[in-house]
Parts: C-alpha cells; sequence; structure tokens
C-alpha cells in the first residue's frame, strides 16, 4: 500500500496541467488526446503516484489535464516528482508529434496554489491563461474552474457537447425544423470553447440545386442544415462557432457552386465521352474511358460467375457504360462527395432506369466519404468490379511504393466489406485473373503469375482483419486465411460453422487431427497421389476407403455451402486416422510402402485445409 498524500495535512491535492496552442487543426486534436492520455498515465504510474482521479479535456485550443492525488508528507519532494512527470510528457510529446508540438503556445502547471517549475523548448510554466481572447491570470486550481465559468469557457468536452446540442436545439425550434444529422457535431465540439449559433439566411433560389450537393457544401463549411417537417430544407442554416466570430460566406459558396453545376449539365453524353477519353487514368494505363471499358467486362464476368441473371447483367452493362462519366464534372472535381450523384443524374437524364442511377450512386460506397454500402446487386457489382480495376491498376503502376500499399489495403477492405454485405458467392482468384488480364488485353502491360500471388497475399492479409472486425475468434481468422482463401462468402460461413457451440468437439477433432498429420508428414515434401496397390495392412486399406468417400462427401458438401456437414464429415476421419497411425509402420525400410502411406496422409491434411488449417487453432 502506498503512503497516503498529505499536502499540509491534506489527504489530496489536484493538478492542473494546460497546454495551450494556436489553433489544432480537428485530426491534430485527436491525435494530441490520444497521445497525452495514456502517455501522462504512464509517467505517473513510473513514478509510483497514486491516482485517485485523472481528467483530460481537449479542443483545438488547449489539453487540460485534471489530477486528484495522493501524496506523501514531503511537500518539496512531492512537487519535484510531479514536475518530472509534467516534463517528461512534454518531452515525449514534442518528439512523438512535433508538428503538433510546434503549435503549442503556452504551458500552465499548476498543483492547488503552487506553480510546478516546469520548462519544455521556450515553453515555461506560468499562471497565465486565456478565456477566449481575455488573459487570466491563475491564483489556485479552483479559481481556474471559476473563471472559465464565469467567461463562458466549456472545458469540460461533455459539457460543452452538451451546450452545443442546447444551442442548436434551441435555433431549430426558432425556426420551426429540426436539425439534419451530421457529423460535423464533433468538430464543433472541437473547435468551440465558447459556443454561440449563428443563424444564416440562404436566398431561396440557391437551393434549387440538388439536395445532396447542397448539404455537403454545408457540412464541408461546418454549417448545420435545417428540414421542415415536410422534409424540405430550409432556406436557413445554423453555424455554431466560438464568441465574437463571424459565419463564412454561406451564400457565395451556394452560389458558385449552382452556377457550375448548370454548366456540368449541359455537355451531351458523345461529349461526355470523348472528355472521358482524354482524361489520363494512371501513367501509361490508358484513359478513364478504358477504365470504364474494362469495368463493363469485369461486371458482366461477375454477374455471370454469380449466376444474376440476364435482367442484372442488363442493368450492370448500362451502369458501367456510364459509371465514370461524372468524373469529368466540374463540380466533382470540387466537391469530390457529389461523384456517384452527379453520375445518377447524367445517366437519368440520358433515359436510363432508376436501378442503373442507384447503382452508380452505390459504386462509390464505401469511401472515405460515406461508409455506406451497397444494398442492389447492381451496384455490389459495380463496385467491386471498380475496387478490382483500382487494385490491378495500381500495382501495374509501381507495384507499390507505401502510400499506394494503404490504398490498395482499403480498396480490398471495401471489396471485401461490400462482397460480404449482399453476399455475392464469387471467386476472387478468378476475378483478380480477370482484372490482370484486361490491362493486357488493352495493349497496355502483361500479366504474370507473381502479380496474381502477390496480390492474393494481401486480400488473404485483410480477409483476417475483416474476420476479426466481425467479432470472430483470432484462431478461426487465422484457420480460415492461412491456406489461401479464395470466396469472401464462403469463408464467413465457415467462421460461423466453426463458432457454433454445437459443433465444438468437431473443431477440436480437426484440429488434433491436423497438428498429428503435421508431427507426422512434413509440408514442404511434394506428396504424389496414394496407390492403392501398395497397401498391405487393413488399418491403411480401411482408412484409404474412408478417405476416398469423405473427399468425395466434403467436396460436394463444399459446393452445396453446407458447411456444418463437411466439418462433420471431417471430424469423423479421427478415428481411422488414429488406427492407422497405432497400427502401422510409417517407418518401414520399404520406400515405395513408406512413401505410399505418407502419400495417403498428405492427401488427408489437403482435404481438411479445403476447409482450413486446423492445426493453427
Amino acid at each position: 500500500m502506498k503512503e497516503g498524500f498529505i499536502f499540509g495535512g491534506v489527504r489530496h491535492a489536484n493538478l492542473l496541467a494546460e497546454i495551450r496552442f494556436d489553433g489544432l487543426g480537428y485530426r491534430q486534436t485527436l491525435r494530441a488526446y490520444e497521445f497525452v492520455r495514456p502517455s501522462f498515465k504512464e509517467e505517473l504510474a513510473s513514478r509510483d503516484i497514486e491516482i485517485r482521479r485523472l481528467e483530460v479535456f481537449f479542443s483545438r485550443f488547449r489539453i487540460v489535464l485534471w489530477l486528484r492525488l495522493r501524496s506523501g508528507t514531503d511537500r518539496v519532494r512531492d512537487k519535484a516528482v510531479l514536475a518530472r512527470a509534467v516534463s517528461s510528457l512534454c518531452q515525449r510529446f514534442c518528439l512523438a508529434i512535433p508538428d503538433t508540438w510546434a503549435k503549442a503556445s503556452g504551458l500552465m502547471i499548476l498543483v492547488d496554489n503552487e506553480v510546478l517549475p516546469v520548462s519544455a523548448g521556450n515553453l515555461v510554466a506560468g499562471r497565465e491563461t486565456l478565456a477566449g481572447n481575455k488573459t487570466i491570470m491563475v491564483r489556485d486550481t479552483q479559481h481556474y474552474w471559476r473563471e472559465m465559468a464565469r467567461n463562458k469557457v466549456f472545458i469540460d468536452n461533455d459539457q460543452r457537447e452538451k451546450r452545443i446540442r442546447q444551442l442548436l436545439h434551441s435555433a431549430a425550434s426558432s425556426l420551426g425544423g429540426e436539425i439534419v444529422t451530421s457529423p460535423i457535431i464533433n468538430e464543433a465540439v472541437i473547435n468551440c470553447e465558447q459556443p454561440v449559433a449563428r443563424i444564416v439566411e440562404i436566398a431561396s433560389e440557391l437551393l434549387d440545386i440538388p439536395e445532396i450537393l447542397a448539404l455537403i457544401i454545408m457540412e464541408k463549411m461546418r454549417f448545420f442544415a435545417l428540414r421542415a417537417a415536410g422534409d424540405q430544407l430550409l432556406s436557413k442554416a445554423v453555424f455554431v462557432c466560438n464568441q465574437g466570430c463571424d459565419p463564412p460566406d454561406l451564400n457565395g459558396e451556394l452560389r458558385q457552386a449552382r452556377e457550375t453545376y448548370a454548366q456540368d449539365l449541359l455537355p451531351s453524353l458523345p461529349q461526355r465521352l470523348q472528355s472521358l477519353k482524354s482524361l489520363c487514368y494512371l501513367s501509361k494505363l490508358g484513359s478513364f474511358y478504358d477504365k470504364q471499358q474494362r469495368l463493363q467486362k469485369s461486371v458482366l464476368s461477375m454477374a455471370s460467375q454469380a449466376e444474376a441473371g440476364q435482367e442484372v447483367s442488363d442493368l450492370a452493362r448500362q451502369a458501367s457504360q456510364m459509371a465514370k462519366l461524372d468524373i469529368t464534372a466540374v463540380t466533382c472535381c470540387n466537391h469530390p462527395e457529389f461523384l456517384g450523384h452527379m453520375g445518377a443524374i447524367i445517366a437519368l437524364r440520358a433515359g436510363a432506369p432508376e436501378m442503373v442511377a442507384s447503382a452508380i450512386i452505390e459504386h462509390w460506397h464505401p469511401s472515405k466519404y460515406s461508409r455506406k454500402l451497397p444494398h442492389t446487386l447492381v451496384g455490389a457489382l459495380l463496385g467491386v468490379a471498380d475496387r478490382l480495376d483500382c487494385i490491378c491498376g495500381q500495382y501495374y503502376q509501381s507495384e507499390f511504393k507505401l502510400s499506394q500499399y494503404r490504398s490498395v489495403k482499403n480498396w480490398f477492405d471495401q471489396m471485401i466489406a461490400i462482397i460480404a454485405s449482399v453476399p455475392l458467392d464469387i471467386s476472387i482468384v478468378s476475378l483478380l485473373k480477370f482484372s490482370l488480364s484486361l490491362y493486357e488485353s488493352q495493349g497496355l502491360v502483361p500479366w504474370r503469375t507473381k502479380d496474381l500471388d502477390y496480390l492474393l497475399k494481401i486480400f488473404a492479409d485483410r480477409l483476417y482483419y475483416y474476420l476479426l472486425e466481425m467479432d470472430f475468434l483470432e484462431d478461426v481468422a487465422a484457420v480460415l486465411t492461412a491456406p489461401a482463401p479464395d470466396n469472401v462468402f464462403v469463408v464467413v460461413q465457415k467462421a460461423k460453422t466453426m463458432q457454433d457451440s454445437g459443433l465444438e468437439n468437431c473443431v477440436e477433432d480437426c484440429a488434433e487431427v491436423c497438428k498429428l498429420l503435421d508431427r507426422i508428414c512434413a509440408r514442404d515434401y511434394n506428396y504424389e497421389e496414394a496407390a492403392r496397390e501398395f497397401l498391405e495392412q487393413p488399418e491403411e486399406i480401411d482408412l484409404f476407403e474412408v478417405y476416398l468417400g469423405a473427399r468425395e462427401e466434403v467436396k460436394k458438401y463444399l459446393q452445396q455451402r453446407n458447411m456444418e456437414q463437411a466439418l462433420t464429415r471431417l471430424a469423423k476421419l479421427k478415428n481411422p486416422l488414429l488406427r492407422f497411425i497405432n497400427g502401422v509402420d510409417l517407418d518401414t525400410n520399404d520406400q515405395p510402402l513408406r512413401f505410399n502411406r505418407l502419400s495417403l496422409l498428405g492427401e488427408i491434411r489437403q482435404l481438411y485445409h479445403a476447409y482450413g488449417d486446423f492445426s493453427l487453432l
């Protein structure tokens, strides 16, 4: 038990540490918070400082550490220990996130009413802080909180968010509408320590652009849109900012977008296709028109493999022929979040069915602008085809620099999520082969076996992490992705079966068998097919016959996607296998006989691997 803190007879003390900044970006603020909280806990723990309560508050202007702790009887020593902990934190911060620390503008470190002697770079801890633009000299930790409350500065993130939501609700109620749900509430909480709500009037003619485009612009400018009871956008918006700030020119931005959008509607379909031909896709890999041609072939191949039917194939063909036309629109260059929506508008104006327009929108999902997934088969097929083409294109361009490797991982993640959500029962190997060959068929680059192997390794890695995100066990994910997985739908079905509590014994039996086989016969040896004429003893003849029957049944069950029966049938191989191992000499001097027996075991292991590598359990 650590010795109790006694600061002059008081059994606890309050530490207040504030690091001020000259306005961090949103992501900078989040990263700083995520670094500071665990790092400060580590510094305290390493010095045996017992914490009663630690809270960390943050905004783009400051990070505040509020610590209630116990102390020993030596006040001078305790202050020195706390000073070293805070100094070490600042040094770690400076080294870990130098770009963020470069914006640090002030330090205030107090223990109750005393300043701790802390310095970091050119910053020296003092009593000075800011409440908006007002400078305050802080007497003690309680005085800090009183002054912040008096100046309506919300240091506590929860209280700040509550206040902002109250302001939004009050503004919406006064205008007879409701706030459109938006993720910018998170940015408002980080940006606005002294939040106030400003209502901005929008010229009614500026809202005749597509609603989604208006919402995109408002969100980018951090305006909260308002919707009336009839689901129409109101010609007013709410801007949350710090006291004394003015909202940006929303009307000006909407007016410019309206003019640009009107110009983007003018070109005819042939003109758009001609623009697409002149727009380079990737260096030495053709134009966006070439990409759109590849998408058409790829999506039709997938529709055939998925047995989607003629109607879906026809819709997929139409959607792929117009999927990338909106890339030529200036509106989409200015607002890439509008990609897909602009394409849908172009398609509808050209007479395409609603299903085609929906698929063009959906094939952009998910992306960095949206976490949505396609909910139609046509949209899913087009989305998978697009990502496959991006993956192969980036690989051909440079065989992956680091930044492109990240992009390819993201595309695989998106593709896996799309396939699993629909779901699509399709072979990734055949899709990658086809996508790689399309570049070759256009005379761009030839594809090689090593290209496919490398991409499949990345796919297996991303599928493993997808299974973990879906709350499957780590061992199960390893079992199903180790032997080169080929089908997302099949792997997910296998994972569900393996985690069925009623099949736990079957899984254990399969794991025992695979581990036993690995101990007996090496994986790197190229075993030939076992020959019946070399079988002598009853145990090996029995195992051979059982294996032949099991091989056909397991193959049939896997083709039928009956994973429970496949797993159960594999588990039944355990007993005849154990009889074989216990009754047959695997070290006989008769080489043909010995290799035949090992080949039989190697074939059985391959049969198990058709489901998964159970030895990893």
